[in-house]
């Protein structure tokens, strides 16, 4: 049951719908009780039962409240909608209510309201197929004019990708050789380098391996804490020299580096959204009822713009230039990792060793450095 002092994040939208259950019983037996009491118009009925039968259909009229009440604020007969518990900013209890799709609010809110609306970005689909992003937004694919155009940058000059093909990001191995890697990076290169990750409990492994090696080195070392905002952390992060990043969520989309503000992307995991994320559980759950493929049609698709975001972090300019480095083997051994290569600039570098990969891109910044100043002064 529930009481004042138990803790709502603890309970699980399954056992609220069974909490519904045993209040909708509960209400039928005592609509029952009192039916079989005023048979007869209730001659059966000792001195004083009257009261108590009274007392009966006040209770019931609570506990119909109490459904109602439960009812109104979960909405748990609603499909549509995505009902579950978690936290809040000061760590209380929060109620959740989240549409499943929101095509069609979209649609009579915004869409229906304008002439002309027009949507642009860099990653509004994965490929050339524009109808998943249409079929979201509930717009017909057959009445929107869509139009990809290519990069005005010479990504193929201006980026050097490589991917470490080492252990999965199962293995208690991987974070081990992701900072490694990105220490190795890091000393030897000197310039600007972003980790992106998918979770804050890989982070602060991450952060506790590559403290000692980066303080010794004289590196400075910035890592995102839970809750805390990209813009400041990005804003000391552009005003350092050979600084080391390390962020999650905010830090895949919508913030700038140009020019030597980042020069080493690395991205740790693909990624891919959490299955157990109550609205990532509910929509691959309806894409399932509907016959859909929830990975093909929903996790895949997610994690491929997600993963152009963030990639997109590294190039802001014509002048830019860097290198991106892959850790995340599925990259080079899933069958849909091909998807994910096809949206970097060129081949990469593949190699099982995390000081040949860093080496590679060592060596990559020497050779466009000495390029660099060939043509500054020719001959």
């Amino acid at each position: 049951r529930l009481t004042r002092d138990q803790d709502l994040a603890d309970v699980s939208p399954v056992a609220l719908d069974q909490l519904l259950a045993s209040v909708g019983s509960l209400g039928r037996a005592l609509e029952a009780a009192i039916d079989a009491a005023e048979e007869d118009g209730g001659s059966a009925l000792r001195a004083g039962a009257v009261d108590a039968v009274d007392e009966v259909k006040a209770r019931l009229a609570a506990w119909t409240d109490v459904e109602r009440a439960l009812r109104a604020v979960s909405k748990l007969e609603d499909r549509g909608v995505a009902f579950y518990v978690d936290r809040d900013e000061r760590r209380s209890p929060r109620w959740n209510r989240r549409p499943i799709r929101v095509g069609a609010e979209l649609k009579t809110a915004l869409f229906a309201s304008s002439e002309r609306t027009l949507l642009t970005s860099a990653t509004l689909t994965p490929g050339d197929d524009f109808a998943p992003f249409c079929d979201s937004l509930g717009l017909d694919p057959e009445e929107v004019e869509t139009a990809r155009l290519p990069s005005p940058f010479p990504l193929e000059r201006q980026v050097r990708s490589a991917v470490l093909d080492g252990p999965e990001p199962a293995s208690p191995e991987f974070v081990a050789q992701l900072a490694s890697l990105v220490a190795s990076i890091a000393i030897s290169t000197r310039r600007n380098l972003l980790v992106l990750l998918t979770s804050y409990a890989m982070l602060e492994q991450l952060a506790k391996r590559l403290r000692g090696p980066l303080a010794e080195a004289d590196v400075p070392l910035i890592r995102q804490a839970p809750g805390e905002a990209a813009a400041p952390l990005a804003r000391e992060f552009r005003e350092s020299e050979g600084a080391v990043l390390l962020g999650t969520a905010s830090f895949w989309e919508g913030v700038d580096f140009p020019g030597a503000a980042l020069e080493v992307l690395v991205i740790a995991r693909l990624p891919f959204p959490v299955p157990t994320d109550p609205l990532v559980a509910a929509r691959c759950e309806l894409i399932e009822t509907e016959g859909g493929d929830s990975f093909r049609d929903l996790m895949l698709p997610d994690a491929l713009l997600r993963f152009r975001q963030g990639v997109g972090r590294l190039i802001r300019t014509a002048e830019d230039r860097g290198a991106i480095v892959i850790v995340d083997p599925r990259i080079a051994r899933a069958g849909y990792g091909s998807r994910f290569l096809a949206t970097l600039p060129g081949p990469p570098f593949l190699d099982r060793s995390p000081e040949r990969v860093a080496a590679a891109v060592r060596d990559w910044f020497t050779r466009e450095e000495a390029t660099g100043e060939e043509a500054a002064c020719p001959a």
